[in-house]
């Protein structure tokens, strides 16, 4: 989320953040986990620990400042326990600046499901010898604002696109020949069924400004990241056009050997994320900060 969405929703993150405050000092918990949403979670840790100090802080899956703002380490060596993540790279990372972190692994992975390619093809009325391609504009309104535009821009493809309940993402990867993505979560999960994707991001333009003067790396594809080189295409602000997703897909498939190779580029990530069982690992070491407390 951007600063010009949190500036919009300002007053009710401070009501929030009071409410909270108030019953965390009625209940006064031995152990506080928080997850994700670091512009409100970060803030929150502060005030927790200072009315709170013998409350333990949990992070689960931490603020990627790896990529962009990284002060918010200091933050997160100060103020918090301990610290989940759940990209492989994280945990060294954090720990350098002083964090007490550990990977975990991905929950993805436990969620991720095989389907029958075929059959699921089939339902969905999608011939062997066509290509599927899945239109991924992403979950926040922002996102799908900006971005479900690009996707939807070709005359040729209107009546040609169906669209799924929520809740199909695995089934409609497990299906793709290609996917159309919003830079985020989806790109894990494409990768666990080695679809070739391209990844894309649009968004306000100020929040854009602010991504250049913070970020410290030069790509924002969490499967190029994680393998360290830009195995899949990434189209930013101004790259992220209809034109640019086709031509990337167009050389794809006119480029023999082309595919698979990202398949078994794919295929490394996957084999990165799929060493740990993600919910089992955040219990036994959040378990470990209260000793009487045993998990089965």
């Amino acid at each position: 989320m951007g600063l010009t969405e949190v500036i919009k929703k300002l007053s009710l993150y401070v009501n929030l953040e009071k409410e909270l405050l108030f019953k965390l000092q009625i209940y006064r918990p031995d152990i506080l986990i928080l997850v994700d949403f670091p512009g409100f979670n970060l803030r929150l840790t502060k005030k927790i620990k200072k009315v709170l100090p013998d409350t333990k802080i949990v992070y689960y899956f931490p603020p990627q400042v790896w990529a962009w703002n990284q002060g918010r380490t200091k933050i997160l060596a100060k103020y918090c326990d301990l610290v989940l993540c759940g990209l492989p790279f994280e945990e060294e990372f954090h720990r350098q600046r002083g964090v007490n972190a550990y990977y975990i692994g991905s929950p993805i992975v436990n969620e991720h499901t095989e389907f029958d390619r075929t059959k699921v093809r089939s339902e969905l009325g999608i011939s062997n010898g066509s290509t599927l391609i899945g239109l991924f504009p992403g979950s926040r309104k922002s996102e799908i604002h900006y971005m479900f535009p690009v996707k939807h821009s070709y005359d040729n493809l209107h009546e040609k696109i169906k669209v799924l309940p929520p809740g199909n993402n695995h089934k409609l990867l497990s299906a793709c020949d290609f996917a159309w993505l919003t830079s985020g979560t989806v790109t894990l999960e494409a990768a666990l069924y080695e679809t070739p994707m391209i990844l894309g991001y649009r968004g306000n333009a100020i929040n854009y400004i602010l991504y250049l003067i913070l970020k410290r790396i030069n790509m924002i594809g969490l499967p190029n990241i994680i393998l360290g080189e830009k195995i899949v295409p990434e189209l930013i602000q101004s790259e992220a056009t209809p034109d640019n997703y086709y031509q990337n897909t167009k050389e794809w498939l006119e480029v023999p050997g082309h595919v698979g190779k990202i398949k078994e580029s794919l295929k490394k990530v996957k084999e990165k994320l799929s060493d740990k069982n993600a919910s089992r690992e955040a219990a036994k070491k959040i378990s470990a900060l209260i000793p009487d407390y045993i998990v089965l």
